[in-house]
């Protein structure tokens, strides 16, 4: 057990981080010719996924700071419908960079990531039912961890 929880602890410090360097790291090394994309689907797609992903962090952390302030699960606003509101902006933050640059480097780091956020939000989840217990099972019901109707 203990190195179980040495390697979620290692987790928790390390993605943030290093999926930062590792998106950054991809867009010197993907070799792409311009830089942004030079296609205007993929680039209205692609701010339209920073928009939103900006919204949601933005909408998502002014819930979540006012639910742990009361004490209280953040069960309103994104929260009312996914479970980790955040990691889904980090991760849609990512989809839209990569689409703005248009580098398949930079999507595959972000396909490659999803894994480890999905981890870190079990941990998450675990550490709120030993807080929260029953009120936070009866809060997960029903809500997508990441995305809805897929994860």
């Amino acid at each position: 057990m203990k190195w179980k929880r040495t390697a979620q602890r290692a987790l928790h410090v390390l993605l943030r981080p290093g999926f930062g360097l590792a998106l950054l790291a991809s867009q010197f090394l993907s070799g792409r010719e311009s830089f942004f994309t030079q296609s205007l689907p993929l680039l209205v797609v692609g701010g339209a996924c920073l928009v939103g992903a900006v919204a949601l962090w933005v909408a998502a952390s002014k819930h979540c700071t006012r639910a742990m302030e009361a004490g209280e699960i953040a069960t309103t606003g994104p929260y009312a419908v996914i479970r980790h509101p955040i990691y889904a902006s980090v991760l849609l933050l990512g989809l839209g960079l990569g689409l703005v640059f248009f580098s398949w480097l930079h999507l595959a780091v972000v396909g490659a990531s999803i894994p480890l956020w999905w981890l870190e939000s079990k941990s998450e989840e675990r550490s709120m039912m030993d807080e929260h217990g029953k009120a936070y099972e009866a809060y997960r019901q029903g809500k997508a961890r990441l995305i809805p109707g897929l994860l």
